[in-house]
């Protein structure tokens, strides 16, 4: 967790068992409607995988899935199973040797929403979030970990970094590129793919226009999902998140509960690092 992820835990939810299916529509609740349903962001879940898969297709290394297996499994059904490629591939590696409890990994403009609301609203033991755009975990190189204290070494030794104090389940993979942005683009996208008669800006700034269409998106997703193919329309432009010199803002102190449905997911401290205004592109793989 941290402003990179959170830093809390939840203790009092209404718990929604099972994963949602993606582009049910009808009869859905938005996201905006989510915020009263209980303490658990697997409400959006449907949608959240939606944003992920569609970055993915902006940018190949953003963000790759994982699965429980090979010494990995999940704490609860609100993890998001995807990192960016290289913190991906470093997880799975130390989970050959030391097995891992993962409470949180991607989270997404969609979950973050729901955790900044519960804060503001004082509800879900929340006791700081990052507003929606900011978190390190939107960014793919963050995951908190429900039994990080036998595994700090093992993790250490694969880069990823364990240094945020009083917030003890998280970690930091800080050799990847800080790729928050990505899913408000990939948000932007979705929902202009849907909505032709109302189209936003494909920025990965998280604005006016992308909150309001937020609050109304299908918390189950959209009709229209991911799409991987090339959009001729839109020429491929340099990729500037991930830059070298981008300052990571430190992560929030986390609260001492650690039951309930988002068990170990934190939520980030205010003020952190400003979103960068990213350039929309098309299956170009950015130099890093």
């Amino acid at each position: 967790m941290n402003a990179a992820g959170v830093g809390f835990a939840v203790s009092i939810c209404a718990c929604t068992i099972g994963e949602p299916r993606l582009g049910e529509t009808a009869s859905a609740s938005t996201v905006a409607d989510e915020v009263d349903s209980g303490c658990s962001t697997t409400v959006v879940l449907g949608l959240s995988r939606q944003i992920a898969e569609e970055a993915g297709c902006e940018n190949p290394d953003s963000f790759a899935s994982f699965d429980q297996g090979g010494g990995i499994t999940f704490t609860s059904d609100a993890v998001l199973p995807y990192l960016v490629k290289q913190a991906r591939d470093d997880l799975q590696a130390v989970a050959v040797d030391t097995p891992l409890q993962i409470n949180s990994a991607l989270r997404t403009l969609a979950q973050q929403y729901l955790l900044y609301h519960w804060y503001l609203d004082g509800t879900c033991g929340i006791a700081d979030a990052a507003q929606i755009g900011t978190s390190n975990h939107e960014g793919g190189r963050a995951v908190d970990l429900d039994n990080f204290a036998d595994v700090i070494a093992a993790m250490g030794d694969h880069g990823w970094a364990h240094d945020v104090a009083g917030d003890d389940v998280h970690f930091d993979h800080t050799s990847s590129p800080d790729d928050r942005g990505q899913d408000v683009l990939a948000f932007q996208v979705l929902w202009n793919r849907n909505h032709p008669e109302d189209v936003i800006d494909e920025d990965g700034a998280y604005g006016s226009q992308t909150d309001a269409r937020l609050q109304e998106a299908p918390a189950t997703g959209f009709p229209i999902g991911a799409d991987c193919q090339p959009d001729p329309g839109k020429p491929s432009l340099p990729v500037h998140s991930g830059d070298s010199n981008i300052a990571i803002a430190p992560d929030d102190v986390s609260s001492s509960s650690t039951s309930g449905c988002d068990a170990g997911v934190g939520a980030d401290a205010l003020g952190a690092l400003p979103v960068l205004a990213l350039v929309r592109r098309r299956h170009r793989r950015s130099e890093r």
